[in-house]
């Protein structure tokens, strides 16, 4: 059994020291029950591409605890398909294969702090991707279950509802966190989360990639709205409202995408 001090903080030693199966790969140590499985090749793939893409180094190898659906309350603290624990370079999930969160911890990895949550969610939603298999679009058929959505999609048809918040309203990490909650058990509960990824996607093929890292860099998860606004403006050149309108006029001209 492993000393809870090498468990991340915040993930339940006792629960986590349950995982006795270990698999070991090259950039992933796998922890599982055992019995269980994860896709090992999936997340090499996706580690390489991440680190070319991200420009980044990382500091070890990536700690992965899979738990079962039954267990991961306990073993988070709360009830969730899947939790980061970046500054220990280390995830909890209940998947195979959850490329969202394992995007958390690059992101994190590009400054070694955490930004706001409308990039940090929004870089983990866009990059919702399966490199091994080809699929560079993102949305839960690529990783999930047969017959899912791509993310693109399901924003436009929350633009032709209504559903879209106003980007200026979430900026600040405790606004998004409060709209999320209020929204929890709800039909709106993942519409900042597709809006997230698609608003990050549009500022990466707009302005690239470069200018988005820089741009999470430059600000704190603890950062108030105007100093978000200024910084926005300082690495873009634009103001977020300017950006807002022309990301609303593309999502009308695209249009909605019949599933």
């Amino acid at each position: 059994m492993r000393p809870s001090s090498s468990f991340p903080v915040g993930l339940d030693s006792a629960t986590a020291a349950g995982l006795s199966e270990r698999i070991e790969s090259e950039h992933f140590v796998f922890h599982m029950r055992p019995g269980d499985s994860v896709s090992v090749d999936r997340y090499e793939a996706l580690h390489r591409w991440a680190v070319d893409y991200l420009g980044i180094s990382t500091p070890k190898k990536m700690d992965l605890y899979k738990f079962a659906f039954e267990d991961m309350r306990a073993a988070v603290g709360r009830g969730a398909s899947g939790r980061g624990f970046p500054r220990d370079y280390a995830l909890a999930t209940i998947h195979s294969w959850h490329p969202h969160e394992v995007m958390h911890i690059y992101t994190f990895c590009l400054c070694q702090s955490v930004t706001i949550r409308l990039y940090d969610e929004g870089m983990a939603v866009a990059h919702e991707i399966d490199p091994l298999n080809g699929n560079w679009v993102s949305g839960r058929s690529t990783w999930s279950w047969a017959g899912g959505y791509l993310y693109a999609d399901r924003v436009r048809e929350h633009r032709a509802a209504g559903r879209l918040y106003p980007i200026e309203e979430i900026l600040e990490t405790r606004a998004f966190d409060q709209a999320r909650r209020d929204a929890r058990g709800t039909r709106d509960q993942w519409v900042l989360y597709d809006q997230a990824g698609m608003f990050v996607s549009y500022l990466i093929d707009t302005f690239g990639i470069e200018k988005m890292k820089q741009a999470i860099c430059s600000v704190t998860q603890d950062d108030t709205r105007d100093t978000i606004l200024q910084s926005f403006k300082a690495v873009f050149g634009i103001s977020i409202q300017e950006v807002e309108q022309a990301w609303l006029a593309y999502l009308d001209e695209s249009g909605a995408v019949a599933r």
